[in-house]
């Protein structure tokens, strides 16, 4: 069914090219009202869903965050019959009252940071040695093994202040006594 409808809401896809032909075909083709989720077309390129459903809310956050509703249960069913990579939304897309397109994103990414040198086997055996022995530092580590965000960050923030008995002034005058013992083997693991 080829649908002619202006939505105000529009929400740009991301993810490998086949992944969005195949959601178009399957959409475009159940599509049968103005209230129905469709994949619109900015160019060849690149794809967007939309519907009428989602033009009453005021915020490009407001509309990303129904599109990926909408995107789950999509991705959801097509993973019914056969795998496949995600897709996520990307650039939201509004049609203001005069036909202007505005576009609002908001991206999240990874950073990843690679040392100038590798850390030497003493330094890390080190590590796992102080760990062995204090909680709240283990806890630190292992919150430094998942993707970093904020709230990690103040996790791992909070576990150094416990540490601390305090806050931190009491972190930063807090200094490390003695160098533990690095056994290496598995003891260094436990």
């Amino acid at each position: 069914m080829e649908l002619s409808l202006n939505p105000r809401w529009r929400a740009g896809l991301e993810g490998e090219a086949g992944e969005i032909a195949e959601l178009e075909r399957l959409l475009n083709s159940v599509a049968t009202d103005a209230y129905s989720t469709f994949v619109w077309r900015i160019d060849a390129s690149t794809a967007a869903i939309t519907t009428h459903a989602w033009d009453h809310v005021d915020t490009p956050t407001e509309a990303s965050e129904l599109a990926e509703s909408s995107l789950k249960l999509f991705v959801g069913a097509m993973r019914l019959h056969s795998a496949g990579n995600p897709l996520t939304i990307g650039t939201m897309y509004e049609v203001t009252e005069s036909g202007e397109l505005r576009l609002t994103r908001d991206t999240k990414f990874r950073m990843f940071v690679k040392p100038a040198h590798p850390q030497s086997p003493a330094d890390f055996c080190r590590a796992l040695a102080l760990a062995r022995d204090r909680d709240w530092l283990a806890s630190a580590l292992i919150e430094l093994s998942t993707d970093i965000d904020w709230y990690v960050i103040f996790r791992i923030i909070e576990n150094i202040e416990r540490f601390c008995g305090g806050g931190e002034r009491d972190m930063l005058r807090v200094q490390t006594r003695s160098e533990p013992e690095c056994h290496g083997g598995s003891e260094a693991y436990s």
